[in-house]
Formats: C-alpha cells, structure tokens, sequence
C-alpha cells in the first residue's frame, strides 16, 4: 500500500465562482492540498487562527462595508488585506482599512452585501506560498489544535472554469 492511499480525505471539493471557497476543515500535524482541474484564475488557501482577535460579533453596523465590534483592541491597519467572512449571510471580502474597533471591507456574495447588528464575522489571512495559479499539490504542517484551512477563489481571482480541492492526512 502507497503512502498516498493511507492517506485520509478531509475535505473533497470543487470551486468554480468568483468570492467562493470550499468549507473550512481544522487541520493539526502534517496535511497535502491537492488541486486540479482546468481553471481561469487564481486560487487561494487561507487560514483562520482559532484567537478571538480574528472573530466576533458586529455589535454596531453601518451601511455599506463597515463593521464594529466594540470587544476588539486591533492596532490601527493591521488588518489591512486580510480577508473578512460575513458567518451570518455568507458574504466575504478584503479588508481595506481598521481602527481598534471598526473595520472596512466591501463585501459580496452570500446573501447580503452588508454588516448588520449581531452578523457573526471570521477573519482570514493568505498562506504564505498558497496562492495556486495550475495544477498542484502542497504540504502543510499545522502545529496549532483547530486552525482552520479553507482554500477558493477571492473576488475577482475567478474567470472561468473548476477546481477540484482535495484536502488529506
């Protein structure tokens, strides 16, 4: 028996939109994302930290991108070009700007296209290295219980075409 056939599959999945990533799955220890198919774009894996500084609970909401969360302490920007997920409505987008207790991001997709009171976000960073532009196949080792993996197309990195995501230990 092959190394590769004891491995087990966490996530098997298939992207093929813009703003949409497979479902998160907590990885620990040693993992591969392998992606295939024939696609127009770039795909993206990221990772949530399992810290409340990259969760919460909109506790005020304006219209448009902006969110408030009045628990958080953030340093002013560093936020900047992370990715926010709307956990309520499914929408999602890049982070253009942050205070210690807002921030701003144009968000899509999903079923809404704004923050409102009581919206339960999740902040996502890129993995180093884990931007996928064909065909490939990558390992990871996750050393953190729970940190959750996710891996798609961002707004506007999507043409045309299907990627197949397989996630395994």
């Amino acid at each position: 028996m092959t190394i590769e056939a004891q491995k087990k599959v966490v996530r098997d999945d298939a992207v093929g939109a813009a703003n949409t990533f497979i479902t998160a799955v907590p990885m620990q220890g040693e993992f591969n994302i392998d992606i295939s198919g024939t696609w127009d774009g770039t795909i993206t894996v990221q990772r949530k930290f399992p810290d409340a500084m990259y969760s919460g609970t909109a506790t005020n909401a304006a219209p448009g991108a902006t969110l408030e969360d009045t628990a958080q302490t953030w340093t002013a920007d560093e936020l900047i070009g992370m990715y926010i997920y709307n956990e309520t409505t499914g929408a999602q987008g890049l982070l253009t700007d942050n205070t210690a207790t807002v921030i701003t991001g144009p968000v899509a997709g999903g079923t809404g296209t704004n923050f409102t009171l009581g919206d339960v976000y999740s902040i996502w960073r890129d993995v180093p290295s884990g931007v996928f532009t064909g065909n490939a196949d990558r390992v990871g080792k996750e050393v953190d219980q729970g940190v959750l993996y996710r891996a798609g197309f961002k707004a506007g990195d999507w043409t045309s075409g299907t990627a197949n995501i397989r996630i395994s230990k």
